[in-house]
């Protein structure tokens, strides 16, 4: 059996590959993974690797500059236009690359974003494909779509559904589907599967309501409530929060030997992949509070001088499930990787977003009590930072126990490869 998993997106994604591989290492299936040319690192050791021909910073050139849905009075479909160029200019052109894997595989995993490429290569090729969401996007009656950040929150605290907030989810796929759909119909043809439609194909595979689409929600148990009204092939698999470091991993020199200098673990910083030039204001902040920091990744590089080399260490990468714990808060954009990994180690995530869930994340966790928001990224100030970190040392217990009850739960991607074995068996 050979497994094809498509990926389209960072770390987030690894642990699912991880125990996949993990799973197919008495050579039953092979795990073929496409990634992005700066997530290579990210690939499990065994997985078959092929690159796709863009960066997650050319996600940031569309995203910014949309060519549909700038005239719309609702910003959202704005949003909505920068994913559908995402979609036209980046993802749809690998089809042909993509189809030379798909054709001997017995599954597709993708992500939501890369979800038009898979249903169209699925349906070529007559396999199933999991939709893999990180973030609450099955159409609900629940709650709103979490872009209608207020209203999610108050309906998540009222526990109160509302059929008006099914149509707050096909608005925005609507959109998308019309945005997207004279590209995508040129490939349906290309590779002559019948077009899928908006309302007799698309709608109900989102609900869950066709076997062959089976469909993933990896968010937060502790934040986000299972579905009262979901399709029956929607399943509820939990944060793919990753718990693995690679093996042969051996911290950086000197990292160890930082860590445990202080009675007081220091805070980590990391960003990802969002453009980030504040290094100086997060360094002012910490300097003004007496924290120790590990700061993550390049662009949160700053020129040494005798303060930052006895309270900073800089390292370009290192796992979250080895770093974390080993903490005392995260500071982040919080996109949904970072945010899941962060409550898996039981310390509170303090975030400054800058666009899509990251927004939603950081309100839900401040309402939450598990964690605090520091000002837009855009935006962010030392007097941001200062305050954010003063805020989550208020959260530090109830992180913890959050943290404590994440890892009792079934992990979340082994959940999912049962799934997905009971899909292709």
């Amino acid at each position: 059996m050979r497994k094809g998993p498509l990926s389209v997106g960072r770390a987030h994604q690894t642990p699912l590959f991880e125990e996949l591989v993990a799973k197919g290492a008495s050579g039953r299936h092979a795990v073929d993974m496409f990634l992005m040319t700066d997530a290579v690192y990210l690939a499990p050791q065994g997985a078959n690797v092929h690159l796709l021909p863009f960066t997650m910073m050319d996600f940031y050139k569309f995203a910014g500059n949309p060519s549909k849905g700038t005239d719309h009075p609702n910003p959202r479909v704005k949003f909505v236009g920068g994913v559908a160029d995402i979609i036209c200019e980046l993802i749809l052109p690998c089809v042909p690359s993509v189809q030379e894997v798909a054709k001997d595989a017995s599954v597709l995993v993708t992500s939501a974003l890369a979800r038009p490429l898979a249903l169209l290569l699925g349906s070529k090729n007559g396999i199933p494909v999991s939709i893999v969401h990180l973030q609450p996007l099955v159409p609900t009656r629940d709650f709103p779509h979490y872009s209608h950040t207020e209203a999610f929150l108050e309906a998540i605290l009222s526990k109160k559904g509302d059929d008006a907030n099914v149509e707050t989810y096909t608005l925005l796929e609507r959109f998308q589907h019309e945005f997207t759909e004279e590209r995508l119909a040129g490939w349906y043809r290309e590779l002559g599967v019948p077009m899928i439609r908006f309302e007799e194909d698309l709608l109900p595979m989102l609900r869950g309501e066709r076997k062959e689409i089976l469909v993933a929600i990896a968010c937060c148990p502790e934040l986000i409530p299972a579905l009262s009204d979901a399709g029956p092939h929607v399943h509820q698999v939990g944060a793919l929060a990753d718990r693995l470091v690679p093996i042969g991993w051996e911290p950086p020199a000197g990292l160890e030997e930082f860590l445990q200098a202080s009675a007081e673990p220091p805070v980590c910083v990391g960003y990802g992949s969002m453009p980030f030039d504040k290094a100086v204001r997060v360094v002012e902040a910490l300097k003004r509070l007496g924290e120790r920091a590990v700061f993550v990744g390049d662009a949160l590089k700053c020129e040494d001088d005798e303060w930052i080399s006895a309270n900073i260490f800089q390292v370009s990468s290192v796992p979250y499930p080895w770093l974390l714990p080993r903490c005392s808060m995260m500071l982040s954009h919080g996109g949904a990787g970072v945010v899941n990994s962060t409550l898996r180690a039981g310390i509170p995530p303090v975030i400054s977003p800058l666009l899509g869930d990251q927004f939603f994340h950081a309100a839900l966790l401040e309402q939450r009590g598990i964690g605090a928001q520091a000002a837009e990224l855009k935006t962010l100030t030392a007097d941001d930072v200062a305050s954010g970190i003063q805020k989550a040392k208020a959260c530090k217990a109830a992180a913890r126990e959050v943290g404590e009850a994440l890892r009792a739960q079934s992990y979340g991607p082994e959940v999912l490869v049962k799934l997905l074995a009971t899909a292709t068996s």
